[in-house]
């Protein structure tokens, strides 16, 4: 469980400051965030059926 909290806060957390920098630069960072969106689904999808089987 440990492992799980900090698999998914530390991505949360860095989704927050994305959006943050988006927010004040939307043109630049758009790529990146969305870059970055697509890799935190793959680990999810990925983690969570590594527990479930």
């Amino acid at each position: 469980m440990p492992v799980f909290i900090e698999v998914t806060l530390i991505p949360i957390a860095v989704l927050i400051h994305d959006l943050l920098k988006l927010i004040v630069n939307p043109s630049e960072n758009l790529i990146l965030f969305l870059n970055f969106n697509f890799i935190f689904i793959i680990l999810v999808k990925r983690f969570c059926v590594k527990n479930l089987y």
